[in-house]
């Protein structure tokens, strides 16, 4: 039997780190950095990396990926893999290919 695929992400029980979460997974930018948010947070990276971690289990850059990877999911049931990576910011479809089946154990094919 597979293991069960986490379709899920956690959210921070901190306010101030769960409305950057949320905006994020409202619009995902694979442009945006661990130096923005921690300046959108008006802290250090290395202060908002540690406390990020504490509330999530997960570093921020790793949360991020994740949560585009589950905004892929929603898109690929309309549009194609090629768009996908464009509209989610990865570099090629190789590249969101690749993270895409190494997050959830198979192509973004069989979820389209």
């Amino acid at each position: 039997m597979a293991p069960a695929v986490p379709f899920a992400i956690s959210l921070p029980s901190e306010e101030s780190f769960r409305v950057l979460c949320r905006a994020y997974l409202t619009a995902p930018d694979a442009a945006l950095t661990n130096t923005d948010w921690a300046s959108s947070a008006a802290t250090s990276t290395r202060t908002f990396d540690r406390r990020f971690r504490e509330l999530t289990g997960t570093s921020p850059a790793t949360w991020r990926t994740r949560a585009r990877l589950l905004a892929s999911l929603l898109l690929l049931a309309t549009e194609s893999v090629t768009m996908v990576a464009g509209r989610l910011g990865y570099a090629s479809p190789a590249a969101f290919i690749a993270a895409f089946s190494r997050a959830f154990g198979a192509p973004p094919s069989r979820f389209g």
